[in-house]
């Protein structure tokens, strides 16, 4: 997902497929978002009037790099975990028996469609 262009990305979320959704962005957006704090400490090192937190910014930016990179891996990891309750959700339920395999399914994915969002 997260090589796809921002123009599908963005047409993904928009449709009516179950996934990408709202971990899915959430995840982007905090990417875009420790990125752009990445590049702030970039523009800082090397600059004589930063000399004094040079070390600081460094091993910041190194951490900014490797939280965009696990917030990325977040982006298909939330659409795995929501596609599992998309399909529960499209279970039969004419009979009382199948209402209840529907509903305990429902209640596992349910489960495994927060972790994701609640690591990002």
């Amino acid at each position: 997902m997260i090589e796809q262009s921002c123009t599908s990305w963005l047409a993904d979320l928009a449709s009516s497929k179950p996934a990408p959704g709202g971990g899915g962005a959430a995840a982007l957006v905090g990417a875009v978002g420790v990125s752009l704090g990445a590049m702030v400490g970039s523009l800082t090192i090397g600059k004589k009037k930063y000399i004094d937190v040079e070390e600081e910014m460094k091993e910041l930016v190194e951490r900014s790099k490797e939280l965009s990179l696990k917030l990325q891996s977040m982006v298909k990891a939330d659409a795995e975990a929501f596609l599992p309750l998309s399909d529960a959700y499209r279970m039969p339920s004419g009979t009382d028996e199948e209402k209840a395999a529907k509903d305990q399914a429902i209640q596992m994915a349910l489960t495994g469609a927060t972790e994701v969002p609640l690591n990002i």
